[in-house]
C-alpha cells in the first residue's frame, strides 16, 4: 500500500514537471528577441540658408525622391510628415535578432522631418525615421501563436541620403 501511494505521487509529480520542463525549452534563447546593438544616429543638421529656401529646397528633395509623397505639411511650425513607406530591413535599418539569426525582410519607415529658424542665414533640420515590423511568433507545430510589432534603429543611411539631396538644392 505505503509503495502504491508513492508511487502514485511521484507520477503525479511527473506528469506536472513534463508541462513545466517543456515551457522552460521554448523560453529558451532561439526564441528570444535580442533587440539592435546600435544606438540611433543623431539626425540634426544645420543648414546655413534661411528658413524659406531651406522648406523650399527640402520639398524639391522629397519631390525627387521615387515613392515618397508628402502627407503633411506645415511650413508655419516647420514639419513635414511623409507617407509611410515599405522598405527592406537590410538597407536602412537594424531589428535586432531571433536568438542568433537577424530579422530580414519588409519594414515599414514613418518619416517626419522639422525645419527651426536659428538665425537670419541658420536653420535646423531634424529628420527622424521610425521603422517598425510585425513579427509572428509559432509554436513548435508551425501554428501563429501571436504577433507582436518590432520598433527598429535606423542606420541613417536614408537621413544621410535626403540630406545630401537638400544640399544640392541649397548649394547648386
Amino acid at each position: 500500500m505505503f509503495y502504491n501511494a508513492t508511487w502514485n505521487t511521484f507520477l503525479k509529480k511527473g506528469l506536472l514537471l513534463i508541462p513545466l520542463c517543456l515551457s522552460l525549452a521554448c523560453a529558451h534563447d532561439l526564441t528570444r528577441l535580442v533587440p539592435p546593438e546600435t544606438h540611433p544616429p543623431h539626425m540634426t543638421f544645420t543648414v546655413m540658408r534661411n528658413y524659406n529656401t531651406t522648406w523650399n529646397a527640402m520639398l524639391r528633395a522629397i519631390a525627387n525622391l521615387l515613392g515618397h509623397q508628402v502627407q503633411s505639411s506645415l511650413k508655419k511650425t516647420g514639419a513635414i510628415v511623409l507617407e509611410p513607406v515599405t522598405v527592406m530591413v537590410e538597407d536602412y535599418c537594424d531589428c535586432g535578432k531571433i536568438g542568433e539569426m537577424p530579422l530580414t525582410g519588409p519594414v515599414k519607415r514613418e518619416t517626419t522631418i522639422k525645419l527651426k529658424s536659428k538665425a537670419p542665414q541658420k536653420t535646423l533640420v531634424e529628420i527622424s525615421c521610425k521603422y517598425t515590423t510585425p513579427y509572428t511568433w509559432k509554436d513548435i507545430y508551425g501554428k501563429a501563436v501571436r504577433t507582436t510589432t518590432i520598433t527598429c534603429t535606423s542606420n541613417g543611411r536614408f537621413e544621410q541620403d535626403l540630406y545630401r539631396r537638400l544640399i544640392r538644392y541649397i548649394y547648386p
